[in-house]
């Protein structure tokens, strides 16, 4: 398992920042997507399932995020070719951090809705179960706030 304030400084941070999609409240979306989904890496593989890396994306939607966002949006592409992510099989989510981050982020801004605010955490779980789709029979929003109080030590405001 991976320190959370380590993996937003050293990881989240910096390689949203290097293809400028950076904000505090992307950070910890990240951040909450890869405690909910992985337990903060604990997981790099899911356990009777496709889905790879500390956010624990399956392939398909990795290739969709290559082939439906990135393939359609020469500044968006540009970006996370500029930060040495070219394309890459989806195997490379388990062993590298940042290619991972960078997937998960623009899978994430694929959404016209803004993501909320940080501090809003009931509607941060909501935003996460409406975009990332985990399977409904492992996470729901009780279980995402149980778990997003151990990993954050603070219950969810706005309930």
């Amino acid at each position: 398992m991976i320190n959370r304030t380590d993996l937003e400084q050293y990881i989240i941070e910096p390689a949203l920042r290097e293809i400028s999609m950076f904000s505090k409240n992307a950070v910890h979306l990240l951040s909450m997507t890869a405690a909910l989904e992985s337990d903060l890496g604990f997981h790099l593989k899911q356990v009777n399932g496709p889905a790879l890396g500390i956010y624990q994306m399956e392939p398909d939607t990795h290739d969709d995020v290559w082939d439906s966002v990135l393939a359609f949006n020469a500044n968006k592409l540009n970006r996370v070719m500029g930060s040495g992510c070219a394309f890459s099989e989806a195997k490379r989510m388990i062993y590298d951090l940042k290619y991972a981050t960078i997937m998960a982020r623009v899978l994430y801004s694929r959404f016209k809705e803004v993501i909320p605010d940080l501090y809003e955490t009931k509607d941060m779980i909501n935003y996460y179960l409406e975009y990332w789709k985990p399977n409904k029979r492992v996470m729901n929003y009780e279980k995402a706030k149980l778990k997003y109080k151990y990993y954050f030590g603070t219950g969810v405001k706005n309930d």
